[in-house]
């Protein structure tokens, strides 16, 4: 899972300081292989190691995040026209944390 993570956390970097489109796809390429692989990881461990009582909790919590997440970057781009800003407070920052 660190390492999925780490090639998420080299594709943010990437396309953070990309001078060209070529560049951003494909560090957007390993945004995708890194983030989809941990974040499917991370899923899947809830749903077998926990309990039965807590495994919806869990699982309903994590997708709750996902929408508000998805608001809150909506939000973003109506405040901050650069979408190269953007990128790096809520991509880049939190892989890299």
């Amino acid at each position: 899972m660190l390492v999925s993570w780490a090639i998420c956390t080299v594709g943010t970097i990437v396309v953070a300081v990309s001078p060209n489109v070529y560049v951003v796809a494909a560090g957007m390429f390993l945004c995708g292989c890194g983030c989809d692989a941990g974040i499917n990881i991370c899923f899947f461990f809830f749903g077998e190691v926990v309990g039965d009582e807590k495994r919806q909790k869990y699982s309903v919590t994590v997708q709750i995040f996902f929408c508000l997440g998805a608001i809150i970057i909506t939000l973003f781009f109506y405040l901050i026209n650069s979408w190269r800003i953007n990128w790096i407070i809520l991509v880049t920052a939190p892989t890299i944390l």
